[in-house]
């Protein structure tokens, strides 16, 4: 039998720990690829979905929202981020039309519903159904666009960013000149575009804005 010596014993240890090596990089790049495959399927499925909507999105200007996992195959979005101006934000309950008059009364936000119907001027006779309508439509849109999370502020501009997944953003921008901040001026005229007022964004490239 032949002896190992110390020489031989570190080449075969180095050849081991490249053949490792390489098992794993390969295994990295399949998947990669894979999760990248999907992604842009969920984007293009994604985008063909919202521009269907397209004519809805407008009651998303100004609103922010997080889905908190999901109910009967539906996000479930229990509060929206509402701004008022570039300084303040308002949030209310998140209303579905499932929601009884009193689970939307027992809800965590339900005490700012007054508060905003305030500051929107709107009649005390008419406050409650005004405001559980438009919670309610911003939820049924939701539902529809299956976004996981909307942004979308006055101190920023008038454009939506829908997050897709942590590398995947689409964003709406009906109006250039609706921009209000440098970075987002910069992207929207060297990102890439998926027509006149889509645009596609890795959110991994962080905004000093955002």
């Amino acid at each position: 039998m032949d002896t190992i010596t110390t020489e031989n014993f570190r080449k075969m240890l180095l050849s081991y720990l490249k053949t490792k090596v390489h098992l794993f990089m390969a295994v990295l790049l399949v998947s990669s690829c894979s999760s990248s495959s999907s992604n842009k399927e969920l984007v293009k499925d994604f985008y063909a979905r919202a521009k269907q909507h397209e004519n809805e999105l407008s009651i998303l200007f100004n609103v922010s929202y997080t889905a908190r996992g999901d109910r009967n195959d539906k996000p479930m979005i229990p509060r929206i981020e509402i701004a008022l101006n570039e300084r303040e934000t308002i949030t209310l309950p998140g209303i579905s039309n499932e929601m009884t008059d009193e689970e939307i009364k027992e809800s965590t936000f339900y005490k700012n519903v007054q508060i905003y119907s305030t500051r929107m001027g709107l009649p005390d006779s008419t406050a409650y159904h005004d405001v559980k309508e438009y919670s309610s439509s911003i939820l049924n849109l939701a539902h529809k666009l299956e976004a996981y999370k909307v942004q979308s502020t006055p101190r920023l501009g008038e454009f939506i960013i829908f997050t897709l997944t942590s590398e995947d953003q689409v964003i709406y921008i009906p109006d250039l000149s609706k921009v209000n901040s440098d970075y987002w001026r910069d992207f929207f005229s060297s990102g890439k575009k998926l027509d006149n007022n889509w645009y596609y964004r890795n959110p991994k490239s962080i905004s000093p804005d955002e």
